[in-house]
């Protein structure tokens, strides 16, 4: 199966800060896609790319966001990384790893590898 994975958190490698990366082909923003925590704004992004939610991959460390990505129809994927701002949130019912190294697409739907 081919995924589009999109990863929240962005502007640090976006066009605009300077570290473009080959292998991405398009940013999404609040900007150009609307409120993270909104579903009409994953639906938008679908959109945008052409691809069908259920190939859609988002990864993000926020719960809510993740939240609105499932209702679009989305998979979703929670980072909780030690150290880091929302890592001790309350446990959620996304897939979760600690990076996305843990990550496997490679099957017909997203996975984690312990």
């Amino acid at each position: 199966m081919s995924w589009l994975l999109l990863i929240t958190g962005s502007r640090t490698v976006s066009p605009a800060a300077g570290r473009p990366i080959p292998l991405i082909s398009g940013y999404f923003d609040t900007e150009n896609a609307g409120p993270k925590q909104q579903p009409g704004s994953y639906r938008s992004i679908a959109a945008a790319t052409g691809a069908d939610p259920p190939q859609i991959v988002f990864v993000s460390d926020l719960a809510a966001e993740l939240d609105a990505a499932r209702q679009a129809g989305w998979h979703t994927t929670r980072v909780r990384r030690p150290g880091e701002k929302h890592c001790d949130d309350a446990a959620s019912s996304h897939l979760e790893v600690s990076s996305l190294a843990q990550l496997d697409l490679t099957g017909d739907q997203p996975a984690a590898i312990a």
